[in-house]
């Protein structure tokens, strides 16, 4: 964009990490939404005796819940995944941003060198 060379881009670090932190405790929230929901189980016998006839519908009031519950669970799945990856790739840029990153793949190359002497 004209006008903006040599503009200093500034950042926070820590307020990368602590963003990260957010999106990753979302991530938990919908796991734990995900494992509630996993435990609901209701069956033609909850809905009573109007459900039983219905069931014999292809859009029965049972098989309605199964499909709700299926795509509910789907979708916290689904969610839980987007919001924990957003928060890993925001860890990642932040380690790479403060050289984290570099200083733990030096650490792995020293391990794995004192790991070949050893004879692993």
């Amino acid at each position: 964009m004209a006008g903006n060379e040599g503009r200093d881009i500034t950042y926070s670090i820590a307020a990368l990490r602590k963003d990260a932190k957010i999106w990753s405790e979302a991530a938990e929230v919908l796991e734990r939404a995900k494992q509630a929901a996993a435990c609901l189980c209701l069956t033609v016998a909850h809905f009573g005796t109007v459900a039983d006839e219905a069931c014999r519908e292809p859009r029965s009031v049972t098989k309605l819940y199964e499909d709700v519950h299926r795509k509910i669970l789907r979708l916290l799945d689904e969610g839980q995944r987007t919001l924990d990856d957003v928060g890993h790739r925001l860890v990642i840029i932040a380690n790479r941003l403060d050289g984290t990153e570099q200083k733990n793949l030096e650490v792995l190359r020293q391990l794995g060198r004192m790991l070949e002497e050893k004879g692993w």
